[in-house]
C-alpha cells in the first residue's frame, strides 16, 4: 500500500460574534499589526528618508580657464582667462598662455578617465603664487541624471620663485543636501566661470582674485571639488612657468538623493512583514495555550467525531 495524499485533521473552535473569545480573537490581530508598527517605526529605519546610489561620472573639460600668477608683493600679479571681454579689461596684466588638455580613456568604455592639462606662460616674471579655476561638463547617470558645470581650484605659494608646479588628484563629488528624486537634475547645468555669470556679478579685477566666484560657486547644492594627492614645485628664477596638472575621474561616485514613495513603501513594506511574521507565530502559540486548555469558551468540533463516509 502507498499512501498517494494525506489530509490534516483539525479540532475547529467555534464562538457566536462578540464572545469573548470573537473578541480576543480581533484585537489579538490588531495588537499585532499595532505592535509591529511601533516596533518597526521605533527602530529608526522604517521609511527610508534618504539613500545613496553610485555611478560614473562622465566628465569633460569645457576649455574654458582662469589663471592668476603672483610675485614676491601686491600689484605684481598677472592674469589669464578664456574670456576676451575679460582679457580686455584687465589688458595690462594680461599674460600670454599656451594651454593644452588631453582626455584619456584608458578602459574604454567612452568617459574620460584622466585629464590632462597644461598652461606654459611666457614672461612670467618671479611667480611665488598660483590660483588656477577650470570649468568641466560634469554628468552622472543613475536614478536620478544630474548634468551640471563644475569647477577644479588648484592653487599652490612658496617663499621660493618658481618655475613649474605639477599637480596631481581627483575631481569629487560634494553635496550640502541629498538631491529630490527628480530624473533630469540640471539646476546648475550652466556656465559656473564666465563673465555676468548667474550670480549676476561680471568679472573685474576684485573677482579676478576669485573670493566672488568661489563664494557664488560655493553656495550651491552639488559642487566638483579637486582633491590633490600631492603638489611638487620646482624652484626656478626663469621668465616663463609651466603648470602641469593631472584630473583623475574616480570611476564610482556616491550621490545622496530622498526616494520616492515607491521605493519608500518597498523597504517599509519588507521590514513590516519580517517583523509581523515573528508576533504572528508567537501569538499562534498563545492562541493554541488559550483555546487547547479552554481558558475562554467555544464550541468545538473535531474532524475525529465519527462522519458518514462517501464514496466516490
Amino acid at each position: 500500500m502507498v499512501q498517494v495524499y494525506g489530509e490534516a485533521l483539525q479540532r475547529r473552535h467555534y464562538a457566536s460574534r462578540w464572545s469573548a473569545a470573537f473578541c480576543f480573537r480581533l484585537a489579538s490581530h490588531v495588537a499585532i499589526l499595532v505592535l509591529t508598527f511601533i516596533f518597526v517605526h521605533s527602530s529608526q529605519g522604517f521609511w527610508l528618508k534618504e539613500s545613496t546610489f553610485t555611478a560614473q561620472p562622465a566628465v569633460r573639460f569645457t576649455h574654458d580657464a582662469l589663471l592668476l600668477l603672483e610675485g614676491k608683493g601686491p600689484g605684481q600679479e598677472i592674469f589669464w582667462s578664456t574670456f576676451p571681454t575679460l582679457n580686455s579689461a584687465l589688458a595690462n596684466k594680461l599674460a600670454a598662455v599656451e594651454v593644452r588638455a588631453t582626455e584619456t580613456d584608458s578602459d574604454h568604455d567612452g568617459n574620460a578617465d584622466v585629464i590632462d592639462v597644461s598652461a606654459r606662460v611666457s614672461g612670467a616674471g618671479p611667480v611665488h603664487s598660483v590660483k588656477l579655476l577650470l570649468q568641466f561638463r560634469y554628468q552622472i547617470q543613475g536614478r536620478i541624471r544630474m548634468q551640471m558645470q563644475s569647477l577644479a581650484y588648484i592653487h599652490h605659494a612658496s617663499p621660493l620663485p618658481g618655475s613649474e608646479l605639477h599637480v596631481d588628484g581627483e575631481l569629487r563629488l560634494r553635496q550640502r543636501r541629498p538631491l529630490s528624486f527628480d530624473n533630469n537634475r540640471v539646476l546648475y547645468d550652466v556656465p559656473a566661470l564666465a563673465p555676468g555669470g548667474p550670480s549676476g556679478q561680471s568679472l573685474d579685477s576684485r573677482s579676478v582674485q576669485m573670493q566672488s566666484i568661489l563664494r557664488d560657486y560655493l553656495d550651491r547644492n552639488e559642487t566638483t571639488e579637486f582633491v590633490s594627492s600631492y603638489a611638487v614645485w620646482q624652484a626656478g628664477y626663469g621668465t616663463d612657468f609651466t603648470i602641469f596638472e593631472r584630473i583623475r575621474i574616480p570611476p564610482f561616485e556616491s550621490v545622496a538623493y530622498i526616494p520616492g514613495l515607491m521605493e519608500v513603501l518597498k523597504y517599509a513594506w519588507i521590514q513590516f512583514l519580517a517583523v509581523w511574521i515573528l508576533l504572528l507565530y508567537l501569538l499562534s502559540w498563545v492562541e493554541y495555550v488559550t483555546f487547547r486548555y479552554r481558558v475562554l469558551e467555544t464550541r468545538v468540533v473535531s474532524d475525529l467525531q465519527t462522519q458518514k463516509q462517501h464514496r466516490f
